[in-house]
């Protein structure tokens, strides 16, 4: 077993370095996080449903913050940090619900905003199914999942894997 190099006695976490947040390391995430909830879907383990849910849940998340800074002109290599997020939310007050930065529904309008305010909406009719399959996904998924014993029905994961695949195949389309 490895040691976290923090003494024992201390209550300080394993320092582990990160690298800063941009939006190829939201894409890779994205990609990653989809690919391991639909392999943890695959196995049909009943224990395995929240954390398909979980996983899943984050791929739409994480892929809705990225298209939502491509939109806004960042490059891939291009830091996003808390202040970046702070930034999302001064331009679309409103929009915050209390889930904050995890909400679903908060990317969901927040992107559809952008595009409006920047003079390029959505084509007809993907703004709805765009609010429309947020809301499936909102419906299934919470952070809180993490908390939880598995609790996932196989109906609501069968509808969240649907709906993330349809995120994984109209990614690009958010945000060009």
């Amino acid at each position: 077993m490895l040691a976290c190099p923090v003494s024992q006695s201390s209550n300080r976490r394993c320092p582990v370095p990160t690298p800063k947040d941009s939006i190829q390391h939201f894409e890779n995430a994205r990609q990653d996080r989809f690919r391991e909830g639909l392999c943890l879907w695959l196995h049909q383990a009943e224990t395995s449903r929240s954390g398909a849910c979980y996983l899943l849940g984050f791929s739409v998340e994480i892929g809705m913050k990225a298209a939502y800074f491509r939109v806004l002109g960042r490059g891939l290599a291009d830091d996003i940090d808390k202040s970046d997020l702070l930034a999302v939310k001064t331009r679309h007050p409103t929009l915050i619900k209390d889930e904050s930065f995890h909400s679903l529904m908060f990317w969901a309008y927040a992107l559809d905003d952008l595009r409006v305010q920047q003079g390029r909406p959505f084509v007809p009719g993907l703004s709805l199914e765009l609010g429309r399959r947020s809301q499936a996904a909102y419906n299934r998924w919470r952070v809180g999942l993490r908390y939880r014993t598995d609790t996932t029905s196989p109906a609501d994961l069968e509808t969240l894997v649907e709906t993330a695949s349809w995120f994984d195949r109209i990614y690009t389309t958010l945000h060009t």
